[in-house]
C-alpha cells in the first residue's frame, strides 16, 4: 500500500522486535514476569505470532446458523405442549425436552411439534421397546426434526447408577441405534465442567465417553453406506473467555478426528449453556454478565446452538421474567451482533495455539484412559471422579485466596427464594461415586447465609 499517511502502513514486527519493545516499556523489569504461571500445563505469553502456530490447524467449517435453544421438562403431552408453545413464542427454534412421561405422550408431542420449524432434542432417562416401535412409524418429515439423546453413561456419572444394569443399558442403547438407524449420536458432557473438571479433562473424558458408544455401534452403521453422520454434544462454558472459545474449537476438531478413526465422516454440533459452577446466589447481575461472556465464547468457538441460563436460576424456579430476559440476551447475541457464520477466531495466533494445546493434551489423557481399560473402568474405579475432585480443590483454593467481600444485607435477603441454591446430600446406594455440581461460592454462601 502506498500512502502519504504513514499510519495507514501496518507495522510488522517479528517476535524478537516485540520482545525488545516490551523490554523497553517494562523499564528494567524482566520479560519473563509477563508470562503467567502454568494454567493446565500451559504458560500464557504476552503475545503470540506466526512462530506459535501449530503444524496442523483444524479446517472446520463455522456453523452458518446458530439455534436458540430453550430447555423444557415435562411428563405429559399437554404440559409439554404448553411449555413448547411458550418457547416458540419467544423465538426458540431448538427445544431440549427432558422427558419424564410415557412414550405414547412423547410421540404425540413429537407429531405436534413436527408441524413447526423447530429442532426437537429429546432427552430420555430410559428408552422402551414400545417407544422404539412407535418412533419407527413416525413420518420422515417429523423424524428429520427429532434428535434422541439417551445417554446411559451421562446418567451413570450424574446419578451414580445405571438405569438397570451396565450390560442391559448398553445392549439396549445398541438395539435402539440398530432398529431406528439414527443418523445422530447425542451425549451430555456438561457435568465434567460443573463438577470441577479442567478443560483438558473435559475434552479427554468426552472422547472416552464417545469411544464407548462408537465401539457399540452396529457394523452396518459404520460401513461405507454409513448412517451415523452427526454427533451432538451438550456442554457448558465457564468464564475463561479465550480458553473456552478454544475448548469448543478443540472439541469439534477431536470429535471429527475420532470419527475418522472409526471410518465415519462426521459433523460435530455443540450446544453450549453457561455453567452454574461460577454463579452465585447473591450477585445475580454479575451472573448475567458472566453468562453473556460464556455464550459469546461458545458462539465464537463454533457452537451450533446456545441455551440461556436465567440470572436467578439457582434461587428461583420458573421465574418467567428472568427466563425471558435470559432468552432476549441470547437472541440479541445471535441475531444482532452479526457474528453468526463468521469464524472471528480464525486469525488469532493465540486461539490457534490454545486449540492445539487443548487437543494434544486431551489426546494424551484419552490415550492413558484407553490403555487403562476405558471410560467405564475408570468410572467404576473412581479414577475420573478423583481427578476431577482434585482439580476442583485446586481451583477452589485459588478462588478462596482472592479477596471476597461479604454481600450487603439486601443481597443476603432470602425472602424471595423459592428453592435452595445449596447442594444436598441425600443418602442412597450408588454403584459408583457420582459427579455432583460444585459451585465455587457455595462455602462462602453457607457461611454468609448461616445455612
Amino acid at each position: 500500500m502506498n500512502s502519504e499517511n504513514p499510519m495507514e502502513e501496518p507495522m510488522r514486527f517479528n517476535a524478537q522486535q516485540w520482545k525488545q519493545l516490551l523490554q523497553w516499556q517494562l523499564d528494567g523489569k524482566s520479560y519473563q514476569e509477563l508470562i503467567s504461571p502454568e494454567i493446565e500445563g500451559i504458560q500464557i505469553k504476552p503475545f503470540y505470532d506466526a512462530e506459535d502456530l501449530p503444524k496442523t490447524v483444524p479446517d472446520l467449517e463455522h456453523p452458518k446458523k446458530v439455534y436458540l435453544q430453550e430447555r423444557i421438562r415435562s411428563k405429559d403431552d399437554q404440559q409439554g405442549w404448553i411449555s413448547a408453545q411458550e418457547a416458540l413464542a419467544k423465538g426458540a427454534d431448538n427445544l431440549r425436552i427432558t422427558w419424564l412421561g410415557s412414550s405414547t405422550d412423547a410421540l404425540a408431542l413429537m407429531n405436534k411439534l413436527g408441524a413447526f420449524p423447530v429442532v426437537q432434542h429429546w432427552v430420555f432417562y430410559s428408552v422402551t421397546e414400545e417407544f422404539i416401535d412407535q418412533f419407527s412409524r413416525l413420518s420422515p418429515a417429523v423424524k428429520d426434526t427429532v434428535r434422541i439423546e439417551w445417554d446411559p453413561l451421562a446418567m451413570l456419572a450424574i446419578t451414580g447408577n445405571w438405569v438397570t444394569t451396565q450390560q442391559n443399558d448398553l445392549a439396549h442403547w445398541r438395539q435402539m441405534h440398530t432398529l431406528l438407524a439414527l443418523d445422530h449420536l447425542c451425549i451430555d458432557v456438561s457435568r465434567y465442567q460443573e463438577s470441577g473438571g479442567s478443560i483438558i479433562q473435559q475434552l479427554a473424558y468426552t472422547m472416552a465417553q464417545l469411544e464407548v458408544y462408537f465401539n457399540l455401534l452396529p457394523e452396518p452403521l459404520k460401513s461405507s453406506d454409513q448412517v451415523i453422520s452427526q454427533v451432538h454434544v451438550y456442554t457448558v462454558n465457564s468464564g475463561d473467555y479465550f480458553m473456552e472459545m478454544a475448548k469448543i474449537k478443540a472439541l469439534r476438531w477431536l470429535v471429527v478426528s475420532m470419527g475418522s478413526w472409526y471410518g465415519l465422516s462426521l459433523t460435530c454440533h455443540v450446544t453450549v449453556r453457561p455453567s452454574r459452577r461460577n454463579k452465585t446466589a447473591y450477585h445475580t447481575t454479575q451472573n448475567t454478565l458472566k453468562s453473556a461472556a460464556e455464550l459469546l465464547s461458545g458462539l465464537m468457538g463454533g457452537a451450533s446452538a446456545l441455551a440461556p441460563l436465567a440470572h436467578n436460576e439457582l434461587i428461583q424456579s420458573g421465574d418467567v421474567q428472568a427466563q425471558q430476559e435470559a432468552f432476549h440476551q441470547l437472541a440479541i447475541l445471535v441475531h444482532e451482533t452479526g457474528l453468526v457464520g463468521q469464524d472471528l477466531g480464525a486469525g488469532s495466533y493465540y486461539v490457534a495455539y490454545l486449540t492445539d494445546q487443548w487437543a494434544q493434551k486431551a489426546l494424551a489423557l484419552n490415550q492413558s484412559i484407553r490403555n487403562s481399560g476405558g471410560w467405564i473402568k475408570a468410572m467404576n474405579q473412581g479414577i475420573i471422579q478423583q481427578k476431577i475432585e482434585q482439580h476442583h480443590e485446586k481451583t477452589l483454593k485459588a478462588y478462596q485466596a482472592l479477596e471476597r467481600k461479604q454481600p450487603s444485607d439486601k443481597d443476603l435477603d432470602t425472602t424471595h427464594w423459592t428453592k435452595s441454591p445449596f447442594s444436598r446430600f441425600v443418602p442412597k446406594k450408588t454403584s459408583i461415586a457420582l459427579l455432583p455440581v460444585r459451585r465455587l461460592s457455595e462455602a462462602d454462601e453457607r457461611k454468609w447465609y448461616r445455612l
